[in-house]
Order: C-alpha cells, then structure tokens, then sequence
C-alpha cells in the first residue's frame, strides 16, 4: 500500500512539471466517487461521465503495479472518460 502511494506520488511529479496537465488531487477524486457510490474496479463509462462533470476532468490516469519478485511492473492506462477507452498506456 505504501510502495503503491510513493509510486503514485512520483508519477503525479513527473507529469505535473508538464504545464500542459492539470491534476486533482486524489482526495478530490476520492470524495466525488464517494458521492457517486463507485470504487476504482467498476470504472463503466456512465460513472466516468459523472466523474468528469463534477471534477471536470477528461482523463483518469489508473494504474496497476505488479511485482515480479526481482522487478516491480507499473503499468498505467490514460483512460478517456467521455467514451470509457485508453487513449495511451505506459
């Protein structure tokens, strides 16, 4: 759960020295699907819609992080949130 944070964290560093990205932050994010009674594995693209109107964001950045016993694998999907699909995966 910690390496999952710290990862987090890091990743949001890096694309925030992008000017082109704004990013919510995670609290916000939390509390709107909160309020829309969802969890980060049902990601159906009505929720995601609500989502972005009450964040008013147009992607979700989620991620996975694996470990490989020797290596760690993270991998992160740019979902948009208008029509629910991956538009970049790193």
């Amino acid at each position: 759960m910690e390496l999952g944070r710290y990862i987090s964290l890091k990743i949001a560093n890096k694309i925030s020295k992008n000017k082109y990205f704004k990013l919510t932050p995670r609290g916000d994010l939390l509390v709107a699907m909160n309020r829309l009674c969802t969890g980060f594995s049902s990601f159906e693209v009505s929720t995601l819609n609500k989502l972005g109107d009450a964040l008013e964001i147009e992607v979700i950045i989620a991620g996975r992080i694996i470990d490989l016993s020797t290596n760690l694998d993270v991998n992160l999907n740019f979902i948009d949130i208008r029509i629910g699909e991956i538009i970049a995966s790193a």
